[in-house]
């Protein structure tokens, strides 16, 4: 592929991105209307105590991470190395695979931790819990992310990230709904 083939499909995929990321936002900021309608003032309040200590978790467990393995991937795969770009994307998922699965697991342990001394009210504890695995999904995410950009297929990821946000919306708005009958820390 020439040098014009390789700036048009940079570009391409930067835009891809870019939308991509652009309609994650608005759903993120979007959901959080019906969640309200669904869990009230005092549901949503234990809701957002959890969700900051969500993502301090998830910054830490994967930040900036998906873009090393993109390089790592990169590297290897222009040099016709493929077999070593697959190799280092099979290391980076288990790395990231532990990463998650302990993030994951000290965060449900230290939920009541947390709850009491981070948000201030133990009914947090609940949301904590729930929100616990998402840490390990999102880290073998980024581990696929960073491969699919490593190998410059940019549609992936950015189809990924769309169906993750509207996973998280549908999954949140279901188990609101069905477990607010048993009290706004449910």
């Amino acid at each position: 592929m020439g040098h014009r083939g390789q700036d048009d499909k940079f570009i391409k995929g930067a835009l891809t991105l870019t939308v991509a990321g652009f309609v994650v936002k608005v759903i993120g900021a979007l959901y959080r209307i019906p969640l309200y309608a669904i869990l009230g003032g005092e549901g949503f309040g234990l809701f957002q105590m959890a969700y900051p200590i969500y993502a301090i978790m998830l910054t830490v467990s994967s930040a900036g991470l998906n873009v090393a393995i993109s390089k790592a991937v990169a590297e290897r795969w222009a040099l016709g190395r493929k077999r070593d770009a697959r190799g280092a994307f099979r290391i980076s998922l288990i790395l990231m695979s532990v990463i998650g699965l302990v993030g994951s697991v000290i965060l449900y342990l230290s939920r009541d931790l947390i709850a009491a001394n981070l948000a201030r009210d133990p009914r947090a504890a609940v949301s904590i819990a729930a929100i616990s695995p998402a840490l390990f999904l999102a880290s073998v995410l980024s581990a696929l992310r960073g491969w699919f950009q490593g190998i410059e297929e940019m549609t992936v990821p950015a189809v990924s990230q769309i169906l993750e946000q509207l996973g998280r919306l549908v999954t949140m708005l279901l188990f609101a709904r069905a477990l607010m009958p048993r009290g706004s820390e449910f």
